[in-house]
Protein backbone atom coordinates (compact mmCIF):
# COMPACT_ATOMS: atom_id res chain seq x y z
CA UNK A 1 0.00 0.00 0.00
CA UNK A 2 1.35 3.25 -1.19
CA UNK A 3 0.33 6.63 -0.28
CA UNK A 4 1.25 9.34 -2.35
CA UNK A 5 1.02 13.23 -0.20
CA UNK A 6 2.47 14.66 -3.25
CA UNK A 7 1.60 13.28 -5.66
CA UNK A 8 -1.01 16.59 -6.84
CA UNK A 9 1.91 18.99 -5.80
CA UNK A 10 4.86 17.54 -8.50
CA UNK A 11 5.89 14.68 -5.78
CA UNK A 12 7.15 17.31 -3.45
CA UNK A 13 5.95 17.24 0.06
CA UNK A 14 7.73 20.49 1.13
CA UNK A 15 5.31 22.00 -1.99
CA UNK A 16 2.21 19.91 -0.64
CA UNK A 17 2.82 21.08 2.78
CA UNK A 18 3.29 24.92 1.35
CA UNK A 19 -0.10 24.36 0.22
CA UNK A 20 -2.01 23.14 4.00
CA UNK A 21 -3.51 26.45 5.66
CA UNK A 22 -4.97 24.84 8.59
CA UNK A 23 -3.16 24.06 11.47
CA UNK A 24 -2.13 20.40 12.04
CA UNK A 25 -2.20 17.15 13.86
CA UNK A 26 0.11 14.06 12.48
CA UNK A 27 -0.81 10.88 13.75
CA UNK A 28 2.23 8.08 13.73
CA UNK A 29 2.37 4.41 14.61
CA UNK A 30 6.31 4.46 15.38
CA UNK A 31 5.82 0.33 14.70
CA UNK A 32 3.92 0.30 11.58
CA UNK A 33 5.33 -2.11 9.28
CA UNK A 34 2.84 -1.86 6.16
CA UNK A 35 3.29 1.88 5.81
CA UNK A 36 6.60 3.46 6.99
CA UNK A 37 6.68 6.07 9.78
CA UNK A 38 9.55 8.25 7.78
CA UNK A 39 7.15 9.88 5.50
CA UNK A 40 4.49 11.25 7.59
CA UNK A 41 7.53 12.15 10.23
CA UNK A 42 8.84 14.16 6.93
CA UNK A 43 5.53 15.75 6.01
CA UNK A 44 4.83 16.81 9.47
CA UNK A 45 8.15 18.66 10.03
CA UNK A 46 7.79 20.39 6.53
CA UNK A 47 4.37 21.49 7.97
CA UNK A 48 5.55 22.13 11.11
CA UNK A 49 3.06 20.20 12.35
CA UNK A 50 2.45 18.89 15.99
CA UNK A 51 3.43 14.91 15.77
CA UNK A 52 1.40 12.16 17.97
CA UNK A 53 3.45 9.28 17.90
CA UNK A 54 1.60 5.79 18.82
CA UNK A 55 4.11 3.09 20.26
CA UNK A 56 3.60 -0.12 21.05
CA UNK A 57 3.47 -3.34 19.38
CA UNK A 58 0.06 -3.11 17.75
CA UNK A 59 2.05 -1.50 14.65
CA UNK A 60 -0.58 -0.68 11.78
CA UNK A 61 -3.65 -0.84 14.42
CA UNK A 62 -2.11 1.32 16.40
CA UNK A 63 -5.10 3.72 16.51
CA UNK A 64 -6.99 0.87 17.83
CA UNK A 65 -4.86 -0.46 20.40
CA UNK A 66 -4.34 2.91 21.96
CA UNK A 67 -7.78 4.83 21.03
CA UNK A 68 -8.30 6.10 24.33
CA UNK A 69 -5.07 8.23 24.63
CA UNK A 70 -4.99 9.31 20.97
CA UNK A 71 -8.52 10.58 21.50
CA UNK A 72 -7.49 12.41 24.41
CA UNK A 73 -4.50 14.01 22.33
CA UNK A 74 -7.06 14.78 19.78
CA UNK A 75 -9.23 16.09 22.02
CA UNK A 76 -6.45 18.62 23.27
CA UNK A 77 -5.31 19.54 20.09
CA UNK A 78 -9.02 20.51 19.18
CA UNK A 79 -9.11 22.84 22.00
Amino acid sequence: MRHDVGRGAGGSLAEAARRVKARTLVVVATEDKALSPRTPLEFAEALQAEVVELGGSCGHNAYKCEAESLAAEIRRFLE
